[in-house]
């Protein structure tokens, strides 16, 4: 039976098997999906989070932080030097994974080069559960010190809704009017969620 044909409970039981030796770790792999609700949920949980299930000890935590450390390398090779904006799921899946597992909002910036190749991603800025605050000439100085070409903001909603809010709108529509004052194209601003995104190009909220 290959891995394609196991339940998630089955693979988290695997994962298990190996950090929970000479025990039978099914329970605890269906107790742990119960609460995680999914297999990308629980590597992005924190050690606290996952340290709190009764049975689950350092070692596993290790194994699932190797493990999403692995995937974000992963996304990091596929994009690392290709054009960005043909990669763009793949973009959406690495910004996912840096931040939108977070339980506070927030705010990062990817810079690109002239053949819109990722220079740097940074996060600039941390929040609150429901905001968070970027600020232009930051955006702006860091772009000239990397001579940046182009810019794709980012940031997280841990409500899971993807809305942008109109502060999210005047906010984007700041940091791009300073960025046309130094040549640096604004590409695109995504909102993400575990389950979500949205894209302020797609709404046609850039014009």
């Amino acid at each position: 039976m290959g891995a394609d044909s196991l339940q998630d409970y089955e693979l988290i039981e695997l994962l298990l098997h190996y950090s929970i030796p000479r025990k039978d770790t099914k329970p605890l792999a269906k107790h742990l999906l119960e609460k995680f609700k999914s297999i990308e949920y629980l590597i992005h949980a924190s050690p606290d989070q996952v340290l709190a299930i009764d049975g689950i000890g350092e070692a596993t935590v290790v194994q699932l932080q190797m493990i999403r450390r692995l995937r974000q390398r992963m996304i990091e090779t596929e994009i690392a030097s290709s054009n960005v904006l043909s990669s763009w799921q793949a973009v959406i899946d690495y910004c996912r994974s840096k931040i939108g597992f977070e339980d506070q909002e927030n705010f990062a910036v990817l810079l690109l080069n002239s053949l819109n190749e990722l220079i740097i991603f940074k996060i600039l800025a941390k929040g609150t559960v429901n905001k968070v605050t970027a600020y232009p000439r930051e955006i702006a100085r860091l772009a000239l010190e990397n001579n940046a070409v182009s810019v794709v903001l980012v940031h997280n909603h841990p409500s899971g809704n993807t809305t942008p809010s109109k502060q999210d709108i005047e906010m984007t529509r700041n940091i791009r009017k300073v960025l046309m004052g130094i040549d640096v194209t604004l590409h695109d601003h995504l909102i993400i969620s575990p389950g979500g995104e949205t894209s302020f190009k797609t709404l046609g909220l850039l014009e």
